[in-house]
């Protein structure tokens, strides 16, 4: 690794370990997170954040793309790639004439990728499969009263996913791929009224495994079409539940109560992806996954969600270079879809634009993502969120596994 790499990493793990710090302190902060899982995470990393996080059909030698397992065969066969990558959020949630400014931060992931043989290539990994964070407060009547008392809801944890990624070429052309996953965590969500809080704790660990296809093509070598195919299964978890009612001056009640069975929905997706000349790319997907088959629960409902990501990024000088803002690579992106969730059979819709650039340092590339989005609407029980994110990202491509020929 060379001296340029080793501070650039060094300096990311330091802001891994902060953002991890901050994680614990801030966290999720979305009242959506009470519901199920809590906020589900996607596999997009911040190289691929500003391009809109479209990422089925993305395959490149420095690309650590986790979202299509199949793009592991793209890694170069003496080089070792690691993506750490963080972000931060700040929130303004609106519900009626109500509003409140929230603000979070998350670990995006930390892995690595390389070549095992010219034909096999694999990934490690670590990064959050599901976040939960929220604070409530709300008027509960008193049966045969007048009067109403203050309630507190509170939730916090979610779930951890270990990766190991493999991909095959079987062709030149064509490869494929498949994540086994290990996934583990706590949900922890209190309720609290007067002197006594009630505490719900649900534990679960899985190993789940998702696949994908990608099929590769060049044209006139000046340009390369890459399409791609991605597919999860429905997959059951087995929450391990406990409850403990307790008050100010001791704990009253603690219980192990029967285990509740929840879903990982099935999904599918297709992308692709364009690039001409190493300088523009354009890329899209679409993905599709099916909420609807899972139990409805607290007055909210699964709905299936379709997803559209595009983007497009441009390198000026990728050719010839005459400056270092000629070797940037420049993005921008949108993401829009609707949400698994629905409230008084409204389902809320999503939209994200962001833009970004690729900062060349040594033989690695810093990413900084700027993100705008629109979640929800605003009306009668509704709620609506708008936030600023920053995603920072860094990628680290080396060339380890090498002998000099001359000593």
């Amino acid at each position: 690794m060379t001296r340029m790499n080793k501070h650039l990493f060094a300096l990311f793990v330091c802001v891994w370990c902060l953002a991890a710090d901050l994680s614990a302190q801030l966290g999720t902060s979305s009242p959506y997170s009470m519901y199920g899982l809590g906020e589900i995470n996607d596999l997009t990393s911040g190289r691929l954040a500003g391009k809109g996080g479209s990422a089925i059909g993305m395959r490149s030698p420095g690309l650590l793309n986790h979202a299509n397992p199949a793009s592991y065969t793209a890694f170069d066969t003496l080089s070792f790639v690691m993506d750490v990558s963080v972000a931060g959020k700040s929130s303004l949630f609106k519900a009626g004439d109500e509003s409140e400014r929230m603000r979070s931060a998350n670990i995006f992931k930390m892995a690595f990728g390389f070549r095992v043989t010219s034909r096999w290539a694999a990934s490690l990994g670590i990064m959050p499969f599901s976040s939960v964070g929220y604070n409530l407060q709300a008027e509960q009547d008193i049966e045969g009263l007048t009067s109403t008392n203050l309630v507190q809801y509170s939730g916090s944890g979610g779930l951890t996913r270990i990766l190991w990624g493999n991909a095959f070429k079987l062709t030149p052309e064509l490869s494929v791929g498949v994540n086994t996953s290990f996934i583990f965590g706590t949900i922890t969500n209190a309720e609290q009224q007067r002197t006594w809080t009630i505490e719900k704790s649900l534990q679960t660990h899985k190993f789940y495994w998702d696949f994908g296809l990608q099929y590769t093509r060049m044209f006139n070598r000046r340009a390369i079409g890459v399409a791609g195919l991605v597919y999860g299964y429905r997959g059951k978890m087995t929450m391990n539940r406990n409850v403990e009612i307790s008050s100010y001056s001791s704990d009253l009640f603690e219980e192990q109560l029967r285990n509740q069975t929840l879903y990982l929905p099935s999904f599918i997706g297709v992308g692709a992806s364009y690039a001409r000349r190493n300088n523009l790319q354009l890329s899209f997907d679409y993905t599709f996954r099916k909420w609807s088959d899972l139990k409805a629960f607290g007055g909210a409902r699964f709905e299936d969600t379709h997803r559209i990501n595009m983007g497009v990024s441009l390198i000026p000088g990728a050719q010839n270079p005459k400056s270092y803002f000629d070797r940037i690579e420049y993005q921008a992106g949108l993401s829009i879809g609707n949400a698994y969730l629905s409230f008084n059979n409204k389902n809320a819709m999503q939209a994200v634009l962001s833009i970004g650039a690729g900062l060349p340092i040594s033989s690695s590339i810093v990413d900084i993502v700027y993100s705008y989005g629109i979640f929800g609407r605003t009306g009668y029980k509704q709620m609506q969120e708008r936030f600023h994110k920053i995603t920072l990202g860094l990628t680290l491509k080396e060339t380890w596994f090498y002998k000099f020929l001359y000593q």
